[in-house]
């Protein structure tokens, strides 16, 4: 659920694919937002049924979107298993986490943001989200969610529900420009951490917000919910990630690529995100265009 994200790229316009395999039968649209980068990764709808229900997510620094319009997904942990809300957003997770999908069949739409789109759709800061799932009306009015809802249902087809979507969330990010705007030297700093795929010198990014390292840890981490420097960690654990489901490429290769100083750097940095070796990793089952590995269920 909301990780079609990451391996493959999403098309350039909405698109329909169809998927039958031993894994189930579902239908999906992707499409990443023109004009959005840097704050909207993707806008993405299932719609179909799993045989595998568990799938195991890795950290991504994103933040997700989702709106259930039937049974709902739960998050699976050992002490504390919930049910998402009808319209729930998830923090940064910095830890593998397991989503369960009802048995009958689901049809989701979820939104990945980018901390610096989810600072301006949410007008909030974001420490109070990290590791968690809420239900977005606590933070939003409800009347705003409930058009997002009402839009995505008065229409059947998947494209259709993706673009009205879409053009609920320009409304709301155009609109956040006139509330709370998050300081600039973090947006800046978000922004070169994600594009450069967190091979940033950190420390050079407080420099340039003119604030001392202290107060410019501090503010990030109130603002991002996680410390610039391990946020950096999770965009080089992700590029990592996408060069581990390449079977072919050597991982000493895959940590160089990827920014690790030495191979036991990389392995300490993917243990720690992913709880697993990169070789345990990369005999898992994938779902098709997914960093995702199906979990079984106990």
């Amino acid at each position: 659920m909301g990780e079609a994200s990451g391996i493959g790229s999403a098309p350039p316009a909405p698109t329909l694919e169809r998927h039958d395999s031993p894994l189930g039968s579902w239908r999906l649209v992707r499409w990443r937002p023109p004009g959005l980068e840097g704050l909207v990764e993707e806008i993405w709808y299932f719609e179909g049924t799993l045989t595998r229900l568990r799938e195991r997510h890795y950290p991504n620094g994103r933040m997700d979107l989702t709106i259930h319009f039937g049974p709902r997904y739960r998050r699976v942990h050992e002490a504390d298993s919930h049910t998402f809300s009808k319209v729930s957003v998830s923090g940064l997770f910095l830890a593998p986490d397991v989503i369960e999908a009802p048995p009958g069949g689901s049809v989701v739409l979820g939104i990945v943001l980018h901390p610096p789109g989810a600072l301006r759709l949410l007008g909030t800061p974001l420490e109070g989200l990290t590791g968690r799932d809420e239900d977005l009306t606590s933070i939003v009015p409800s009347a705003v969610v409930q058009e997002l809802v009402d839009r995505c249902q008065e229409v059947s087809s998947p494209v259709e529900r993706v673009r009205q979507a879409e053009r609920w969330l320009r409304r709301r990010l155009a609109g956040s420009r006139r509330t709370r705007t998050p300081p600039a030297a973090v947006l800046r700093a978000v922004d070169e951490i994600r594009r450069q795929g967190g091979a940033v010198a950190v420390g050079e990014l407080g420099r340039e917000s003119g604030w001392s390292r202290s107060r410019f840890t501090t503010v990030f981490r109130e603002e991002v919910g996680v410390p610039p420097k391990t946020l950096a960690r999770i965009h080089r654990f992700r590029r990592a990630l996408r060069g581990v489901t390449q079977g072919q490429l050597r991982l000493s290769d895959v940590a160089l690529d990827a920014g690790y100083y030495d191979q036991a750097h990389f392995n300490r940095d993917f243990r720690e995100f992913a709880k697993v070796t990169p070789s345990q990793y990369r005999a898992r089952l994938r779902f098709p265009e997914s960093p995702s590995t199906a979990e079984p269920t106990r």
